[in-house]
């Protein structure tokens, strides 16, 4: 098999592997696992998906270390302002389950400075 053959099985494997994972992202859409679960197997099928664009058809895989560390730089960059932001809604979204976060005590005088005097 010639180079050019063997580069483009990988392709036609790649893009059988997206598109497989892309009939899963819908078959699992369908399934009903709670919220929290359906939304991290989402996650993590579409983590799988952004991987084998990264490694194969940006070529990350064949890349020295520090072309994959720019190229992850904003991912983890990324990943960091999720997490803060997941905090703060959880603070703000609290009170559905009858206890009050931080954001409310503050806004509500119970806090912080700008109570009533």
């Amino acid at each position: 098999m010639s180079s050019e053959a063997k580069h483009d099985a990988i392709y036609w494997r790649i893009f059988l592997a997206l598109a497989g994972l892309t009939v899963l992202t819908v078959a699992a859409s369908y399934i009903q696992l709670g919220h929290g679960l359906n939304l991290a197997t989402g996650l993590v099928i579409a983590v799988c998906k952004a991987s084998l664009v990264a490694m194969f058809f940006m070529h990350l895989k064949y890349e020295g270390a520090l072309n994959r560390g720019v190229a992850l730089f904003p991912v983890v960059c990324f990943m960091i302002l999720a997490g803060v932001l997941v905090v703060d809604l959880t603070d703000r979204w609290i009170d559905q389950w009858g206890n009050k976060g931080a954001s409310h005590q503050v806004l509500e005088g119970g806090g912080g400075h700008g109570g009533h005097h």
